[in-house]
């Protein structure tokens, strides 16, 4: 198998037909101005998806438009609303024919071959965008960015429409030190300022919605895919989402936006927290969460699911047709569900099997590889277990002992009631009967493994992969899958063998759609 790759695809092997095809249908024919959100965690496949849908729009009517936007790519640029502006409008020029190309990559036609029409407006997309630089940006500067030094530093970091919207100057000016003259000053200044670029604002609304019914008719629309917002630092992903508030709500349009909506509400928080925490009354709350500030601009929401473990086992088959079942039940059954997480173990897996196979021989079965898939897992999920591995390796005999004598039934994990798991410490007996006694003793957990044993709803993944396959199927050689039954240096093998590799603070993701 080769390596792979972390890049988005439009081949679906997730099982996105369904998504895609409703959000295609939507894209199409909903009534507009629409926003669509897409959210998921990290590397859930937001991107594989909205590249799905784009390619089945991009190009089918000539009334229809499709651009997308990888908003972390502009991240470092002062004016990213600017950046995110100029190439929502590149999607209305003009352009040459080229087959499977997106409309705002193809070359533009040269203008001896514009028509009258085309020529119009073309000047009137050329006008829009000299506009934007022209336009007011209180972020950066300008006639209306007074002299922040002198007024205050913490003045400086509010946004303009807030200081435009304030009341209780006085209150305000006493809470930055700033002289409550001065304040009142600069209030009527940015007022005024504040007035002038909602004019300029409502100017650029007005041109661009009367650009798109010219380019693309009364019926055509323009469908923005924007990307990458949740690898953008928060507070420039909240600039972006400002731009499509304020400067795009005009019919014909679409958004689609691809997030984790953790990233918005540190985007608010980077945003408006210092400023607000410091005004006087307040306790210490925002006046507005990231759930309340995207219910304003999206409004379809699409929380992408965790993949189920037939999703998974299906994904990682087409990942590596090589692997035998076995080994491939492992993953599926305990890699949390996430393509991104999926691949990255398979990656990890894959550079461990050629480092035993150097050592031991490619025919050896010192290694089996659903047992080193479990090392990996554990390595790259439960990195603190892995840690105590490290130290007694007996530690994941153990826990698959405890894990198979008692099993946790769906209520419990839903309830949190049940039997509690009993006392186990590090050092005690060796393997197996050491959790056998530990079971018999009353009381909750006390030693290294209480964690694991006690709060069976949290490592529900873990107990799945460390008690895949029944122990009447463990199987043999390099294709055993149960550590029962190893010595302690055969445990320690896979120990050492997955130190190659750093061991990270797993990501938080979702765990399987059906467990």
């Amino acid at each position: 198998m080769p390596y792979l790759t972390d890049n988005a695809t439009t081949k679906d092997s997730l099982n996105f037909e369904h998504f895609r095809a409703a959000l295609r249908d939507i894209a199409a024919t909903a009534q507009t101005p629409l926003t669509i959100g897409v959210f998921g965690t990290w590397g859930s496949g937001k991107t594989s998806l909205m590249q799905m849908v784009m390619d089945d729009l991009a190009g089918k009517t000539h009334s229809v438009r499709a651009v997308w936007f990888t908003a972390w790519k502009y991240d470092r640029h002062e004016a990213l609303w600017r950046a995110f502006i100029l190439r929502v409008l590149e999607a209305l020029y003009p352009r040459q024919e080229v087959k499977d190309v997106p409309w705002a990559e193809r070359p533009r036609l040269p203008l001896a071959q514009l028509s009258a029409g085309q020529k119009e407006q073309v000047q009137q997309l050329d006008r829009l965008a000299s506009a934007l630089y022209g336009t007011v940006s209180w972020e950066e500067g300008g006639k209306w960015a007074v002299e922040w030094s002198v007024a205050g530093k913490e003045f400086a970091k509010l946004p303009a429409f807030v200081l435009a919207n304030l009341t209780g100057m006085s209150s305000l000016a006493e809470a930055i030190g700033l002289d409550p003259k001065l304040a009142e000053a600069i209030h009527r200044d940015i007022q005024t300022g504040y007035m002038n670029q909602l004019a300029s604002m409502e100017q650029f609304e007005k041109a661009f919605s009367q650009a798109i019914r010219a380019v693309l008719g009364q019926e055509g629309r323009l469908i923005v895919f924007v990307d990458d917002l949740d690898r953008c630092l928060p507070e420039k992903a909240i600039e972006v989402l400002e731009a499509i508030k304020l400067f795009m709500e005009v019919p014909g349009v679409v958004f689609v936006l691809g997030m984790d909506k953790e990233v918005v509400q540190r985007g608010v928080e980077a945003r408006y927290g210092t400023f607000f925490r410091q005004l006087p009354g307040r306790d210490g709350d925002l006046p507005i969460s990231g759930d309340s500030y995207l219910q304003k601009i999206v409004q379809l929401p699409f929380h992408l699911p965790a993949l189920a473990s037939d999703d998974l086992e299906t994904f990682i088959s087409g990942l590596d047709k090589g692997m035998s079942d076995v080994t491939r039940m492992v993953f599926a059954s305990g890699v949390y569900p996430n393509p991104r997480q999926v691949k990255r173990a398979l990656n990890i897996f894959q550079l461990l099997r050629t480092i035993a196979d150097n050592r031991f021989g490619a025919q050896g079965d010192e290694i089996a590889d659903p047992l080193l898939a479990k090392t990996v897992l554990i390595q790259t999920q439960f990195p603190d277990l892995y840690q105590l591995w490290r130290q007694y390796p007996l530690v994941v005999q153990m826990l698959e002992a405890a894990y198979e004598r008692r099993v946790v039934s769906e209520e419990e994990i839903l309830t949190g009631r049940g039997r509690p798991a009993a006392t186990v410490d590090l050092p005690q007996e060796e393997g197996p009967a050491a959790v056998r006694k530990a079971e018999d003793a009353p009381g909750r957990s006390q030693g290294l493994l209480a964690d694991y044993l006690d709060n069976r709803t949290r490592y529900v993944l873990l107990a799945r992969l460390l008690t895949y396959p029944p122990a009447g199927e463990a199987g043999q050689g390099r294709e055993r899958a149960r550590f029962a039954g190893l010595s302690r240096a055969q445990l320690h093998a896979y120990v050492r063998l997955a130190g190659a590799v750093e061991s990270d603070t797993p990501l938080p993701v979702d765990v399987p759609a059906d467990l």
